[in-house]
């Protein structure tokens, strides 16, 4: 019995990591992430701009000439 348990654990494992790695992203677009919430992009990036790929320059990261 105590073989059984190990080997349908290991079994259920090996099907799982495919449906697991299929899942998981590496990003996430901001219009995804705030789908469910009542938050807006102007919320959550606090007034800064999107640019069109999708992706927010932070302001600490910006060089001094784009900021004046």
């Amino acid at each position: 019995m105590y073989g059984s348990a190990w080997g349908l654990l290991g079994g259920s494992l090996v099907i799982a990591l495919p449906v697991l790695f299929q899942k998981i992203e590496e990003t996430t677009s901001i219009e995804k992430d705030l789908k469910d919430t009542d938050e807006t992009i102007e919320d959550v990036l606090g007034g800064t701009t999107v640019p069109a790929t999708g992706f927010s320059e932070h302001p600490e990261r910006q060089k001094d000439s784009e900021l004046a």
